[in-house]
């Protein structure tokens, strides 16, 4: 009787650990193939851009974090409509025309306490856009897919817009977050 129930207890044992180690495994495996990947059940990407249907937006609150995450995994967006607002700039570079919604953004080190220069660099995105273009320093809306093309044997994101609006009211440019 007692090596029955030695036997069942070993027995049970060895298949709680097996089960326990492949629920790890799974979980681990889990972790590590969606830790690049947008979350469309919680209805964000990694908390920084808002998802609205095939949307993913730039909103004010988050506009820094929510650029950069698009640079730093664009692999992510390549193919994904996004919508954001800033500043629309026509800039002629090396004889070609230049498009750029962006908005301004303070770059100071921690131990700068003086915010009384400017010290605005800007962050946006430069974008492709078939319709009329609106005037330099407009406040516009971008809708539109991410794209890569290369210049100089580097890749580098556009945004192929197919909605560029002027906003009836301004929004903020300069941001500091």
């Amino acid at each position: 009787m007692k090596k029955n129930i030695l036997t069942m207890l070993v027995l049970s044992a060895v298949l709680l650990s097996g089960c326990g180690n492949d629920k790890d495994k799974a979980e681990t495996t889990t972790a590590a193939t969606t830790e690049h990947v947008h979350d469309d059940d919680s209805g964000a990407s990694r908390g920084n851009l808002v998802k609205d249907g095939d949307t993913y937006k730039i909103t004010d609150e988050k506009y820094i974090a929510a650029v950069n995450e698009v640079y730093d995994y664009s692999a992510d967006f390549v193919g994904k409509r996004i919508e954001f607002e800033g500043e629309y700039m026509a800039e002629m570079f090396q004889s070609e025309m230049y498009y750029q919604v962006y908005r301004k953004v303070r770059e100071h080190c921690h131990e700068d306490h003086d915010h009384s220069t400017d010290n605005y660099k800007r962050l946006g995105f430069r974008i492709s856009y078939e319709g009329d273009k609106p005037t330099d320093e407009s406040f516009v809306r971008v809708s539109g897919i991410v794209e890569t093309y290369e210049e100089d044997g580097k890749e580098y994101l556009i945004i192929k817009a197919d909605k560029l609006e002027v906003c009836d009211e301004p929004g903020v440019v300069e941001i500091e977050q």
